[in-house]
């Protein structure tokens, strides 16, 4: 039986005399989406991307709907005159209302158009990753001591 390793950024192939032998090291963790080789999606067959190592997603519509529904309620925990908050909020809740109210997948892609459905998923997962860790950093409190005098200002002064 074949079983996928990631070392590095290079994923390898590595057949295994017992099938039911899971391979799991810190390396095969992908750190980046977060997700070990046991939460990958499996491909759909006979269908493909055209993105390399970006799979066809099943249920895009619920995928889509969940995702965009945490960030929501991540962005709720903030507060309401946050930069990050007002502008995000308007493009998910704008990319939600476009997944609730369109039947296929095509129209979903020209109508937000930002790439393919595939891609949307992975843009809503960083989203989401990017606004719970907003929450932990709170960028719309007061800084703790005053900036330097020329910090702010561009080009940076001589």
């Amino acid at each position: 039986m074949y079983q996928w390793l990631k070392t590095g950024s290079v994923r390898k192939q590595k057949l295994t005399e017992t099938p039911t032998e899971i391979l799991c090291t810190s390396f095969d963790t992908d750190w980046i989406n977060n997700t070990t080789p046991q939460q990958v999606q499996e491909p759909v067959p006979g269908q493909t991307t055209g993105l390399t190592g970006l799979v066809v997603s099943k249920h895009p519509h619920h995928t889509l709907g969940i995702l965009y529904n945490k960030i929501l309620r991540s962005l709720q925990k903030m507060p309401s005159d946050a930069a990050y908050r007002k502008y995000t909020e308007k493009i998910i809740s704008e990319r939600a209302r476009i997944v609730e109210t369109t039947s296929t997948v095509s129209e979903i892609e020209n109508n937000i158009g930002c790439g393919q459905v595939e891609e949307l998923i992975v843009q809503a997962e960083n989203e989401l990753v990017l606004a719970r860790k907003m929450l932990g950093w709170k960028p719309w409190e007061p800084l703790v001591q005053d900036a330097a005098p020329h910090q702010w200002a561009w080009p940076p002064a001589k």
